[in-house]
């Protein structure tokens, strides 16, 4: 899948997830390595806020190695913002042996991370 098409699916998934007193929202997407199932996450809503409960974070539960990821983070009105995985964020993906990471940087552009 082309790497523009799994950040629109994760900008789907976190615009579902946006209620209307948020100002963004961060969703990630993954395509797993061992049977191509796509599968998704968003940002929990915890009181005090760490790395365990971020989108990538929670995503990593559901992958197998060789995944493919993409991270999004996005404003009510649909454009894209920084969402490049934190330190923390970026050690599980790489624990659980995916390969590549897509992120958002601003409306229209995306990077990419090998891990």
């Amino acid at each position: 899948m082309k790497p523009r098409r799994l950040l629109d699916i994760a900008t789907g998934v976190a615009l579902g997830r946006l209620h209307h007193k948020q100002k963004f929202r961060l969703a990630a997407v993954g395509i797993r390595g061992e049977d191509g199932v796509i599968v998704s996450s968003y940002n929990g809503a915890p009181s005090e806020p760490e790395w365990k409960h971020h989108a990538e974070s929670r995503l990593c539960m559901k992958l197998t190695p060789d995944s493919v990821v993409a991270v999004v983070r996005v404003h009510a009105d649909g454009t894209w913002a920084l969402g490049k995985p934190c330190d923390g964020c970026q050690k599980c993906l790489h624990r659980r042996g995916v390969k590549r990471v897509y992120y958002t940087i601003s409306p229209g552009e995306f990077g990419v991370m090998s891990l």
